[in-house]
């Protein structure tokens, strides 16, 4: 995915993925099922993303949103 993004995050793989975006004081913003999701409505900033998929597989990662 583009990291920075102005938007539209796509994540690589096989299998789809659930996404929880949060703010970086830790407050869920919102929730994603599948391989691309939309950040845009958000304001510039700092995220952090938890990516999980039905494998077991978990990541976690900083994303900036700068429109």
């Amino acid at each position: 995915y583009p990291n920075p993004t102005k938007g539209t995050v796509n994540l690589t793989g096989n299998t789809v993925f659930q996404t929880q975006v949060y703010s970086l004081q830790g407050q869920l913003l919102n929730a994603f099922e599948g391989n691309q999701f939309n950040l845009g409505y958000l304001p510039n900033g700092i995220y952090l993303l938890n990516i999980n998929n039905a494998d077991g597989f978990s990541k976690k990662e900083k994303i900036t949103l700068s429109k």
